[in-house]
């Protein structure tokens, strides 16, 4: 994965995560992650584990196309012009 595919990532997990009203510590608790992971994957320096990633997506009530591709739900890389 690149760098910059990280941050793009990391922009969309903060994005979602503000939308729904959380802190980095109560998504953190919430999804049995320490807040420190949360800001290493928001700042491009981390990533997550498909477990992880499944219940992120599960908390925010996302899919992990959005998080991973920047791809609402039912949306088709044809749709995208891939």
């Amino acid at each position: 994965m690149t760098a910059e595919a990280k941050i793009q990532i990391g922009r969309r997990l903060r994005r979602k995560r503000e939308q729904a009203g959380y802190t980095r510590e109560k998504l953190g608790e919430l999804c049995s992650l320490s807040p420190r992971f949360i800001a290493n994957i928001e700042l491009g320096d981390s990533t997550f584990s498909l477990d992880s990633l499944m219940t992120v997506c599960h908390i925010l009530s996302c899919s992990s196309d959005y998080l991973l591709f920047d791809k609402e739900e039912g949306e088709t890389p044809l749709g995208r012009g891939l």
